[in-house]
């Protein structure tokens, strides 16, 4: 008898543990029709951005990523990244705006977003109709600051 409860405690205990993501999965569909379409990066802002080069989503300097076009299909959370002069290979991405109101981007080059281990949680900030903000964190002599990435509608 004590066995037969013993099992069922445990079977209870290892049931109702579940692992906890990171990222809210949930997504927020409204947020995200309100991006579909293409979109220019019109400014980065950060302290000290004169002075000091950030390199965005392990990829480029601001210089390169400020009119940047980027197009964004809701339906099935992909898009593309085409970086002005070729100052980088243009890029697929997948992404989703979750319910905590930040945006998950993945940048992929030939594998498929599975494959693709790295990913970035930035805040979304809707601005406007036509504009919303995408702000992330990094380490700039060691304090961090907050990044605003600026998207006008194309």
């Amino acid at each position: 008898m004590k066995n037969i409860v013993f099992i069922i405690i445990a079977s209870v205990f290892f049931i109702s543990c579940k692992s906890t993501s990171a990222v809210d999965n949930y997504v927020d569909y409204e947020a995200q029709r309100n991006v579909k379409g293409d979109w220019i990066i019109s400014n980065i802002e950060y302290p000290n951005s004169n002075y000091i080069q950030v390199n965005h989503f392990d990829i480029a300097k601001s210089d390169c990523f400020t009119n940047s076009t980027w197009n964004f299909v809701s339906n099935n959370n992909k898009g593309t990244v085409v970086f002005p002069n070729n100052c980088a290979a243009t890029r697929n991405i997948t992404w989703y705006i979750n319910r905590d109101g930040q945006m998950v981007l993945k940048f992929l080059n030939s594998e498929s977003s599975r494959k693709t281990e790295t990913g970035y949680v930035v805040d979304y900030i809707p601005v406007n109709a036509n504009s919303f903000i995408l702000r992330d964190k990094a380490m700039i002599s060691n304090s961090t600051v907050q990044i605003e990435i600026t998207f006008t509608r194309i």
